[in-house]
């Protein structure tokens, strides 16, 4: 008898537990528990935080100009410049190479500032002359010019896909009610993926066709369309900067 009390009680004392547990979590869903609060916003709420629209707007025509050169930087070496196609592979790498060390030094300088706007405009409109030269250069300089373009504009594409779009998905116009991460994120990311799919298609228009040696002029209008996406990206910006200005002014 005593034993079937006590297993009794413990099996008691087991489903209050269970309860109690149950209950504590639909609390914390609730009320947003594990550090979360509030709902998750709507798809136009989050394209209503101040500076999503322009940051996705630049972001199309950066991802845009960014994959150009990862998509077509081979095929401009083998047919401008008769460069092998292995050879024409390897070359192509250092843009990813000065990416990435962009992205690392950039990444860490921005942490330092109240504002990685205005850093991702200097570094667009410092990679406009370097990639004007690119069409002009020759193998021995385009080494080092690829290096610098990969730097300039691979870290103003990590900013804006990863932090830019972190800080304005925690945006102070919230106040900490919604939550918007994932859908400012996933809206940027998703504009910057449908301006570099229209760019492959304008490029692949643009380009001189298969078997077209290096002549006088042959890639002009695609380094020309280049330039154009970059300087759309900063006037893109423009809006936001003007906000840094006054912040800063008042």
């Amino acid at each position: 008898m005593e034993v079937g009390t006590m297993e009794g009680g413990t099996e008691g004392s087991s489903e209050d537990l269970g309860h109690g547990a149950e209950d504590g979590r639909r609390g914390a869903t609730k009320h947003g528990g594990g550090g979360e609060s509030g709902q998750a916003i709507s798809f136009c709420g989050a394209f209503l935080i101040p500076g999503v629209l322009p940051y996705s707007l630049c972001y199309a025509f950066l991802k845009g100009t960014k994959y150009t050169f990862l998509f077509w930087l081979p095929t401009y070496l083998n047919s401008a410049m008769d460069v092998s196609g292995t050879r024409a592979d390897l070359l192509s790498m250092l843009f990813d190479v000065g990416a990435i060390g962009g992205a690392a030094v950039v990444g860490a300088a921005s942490d330092r500032l109240s504002s990685r706007g205005p850093l991702t405009i200097s570094l667009l409109l410092s990679s406009l002359p370097v990639t004007w030269y690119m069409q002009f250069a020759s193998l021995g300089q385009l080494v080092p010019l690829l290096l610098v373009v990969g730097a300039q504009l691979g870290a103003p594409a990590n900013l804006v896909a990863g932090c830019i779009s972190a800080d304005l998905g925690q945006h102070q116009s919230l106040h900490g009610k919604q939550r918007a991460l994932a859908t400012v994120t996933g809206i940027i990311d998703g504009t910057g993926s449908l301006g570099a799919a229209a760019a492959q298609y304008i490029v692949g228009i643009l380009a001189p066709g298969n078997g077209t040696q290096a002549v006088a002029g042959a890639w002009s209008r695609v380094f020309m369309f280049l330039l154009v996406c970059t300087a759309c990206s900063v006037v893109c910006l423009l809006p936001v900067l003007r906000v840094d200005f006054v912040r800063a002014a008042a």
